[in-house]
């Protein structure tokens, strides 16, 4: 199991960006949280490591209209301490 902590840099904000993160972390069964940090989107994942790639490769593209700058990531020690993906308002 992985924990992930990212910043995504970028047009990544009124893309729908955290909205297309919360649904692909709910299919990929990984919980945690994403907000929005100006001009930035911040989440934290919780996962296997397979599924944790697979929306890593996403937040490298992000959604249709977003334009991914760049990634700031840090390798966390697993916790387990969520139940869902959320969105923080």
């Amino acid at each position: 199991m992985r924990r992930v902590h990212i910043v995504i840099k970028g047009q990544v904000q009124g893309v729908f960006f955290r909205v297309n993160l919360k649904e692909l972390a709910s299919q990929l069964n990984i919980t945690g949280w994403t907000r929005n940090i100006n001009p930035e989107v911040e989440a934290l994942f919780e996962g296997d490591d397979d599924s944790i790639a697979d929306i890593l490769i996403f937040c490298t593209k992000g959604t249709k209209n977003a334009k991914v700058k760049s990634i700031d990531l840090d390798e966390e020690p697993y916790i387990g301490e969520f139940d869902e993906f959320s969105i923080i308002d």
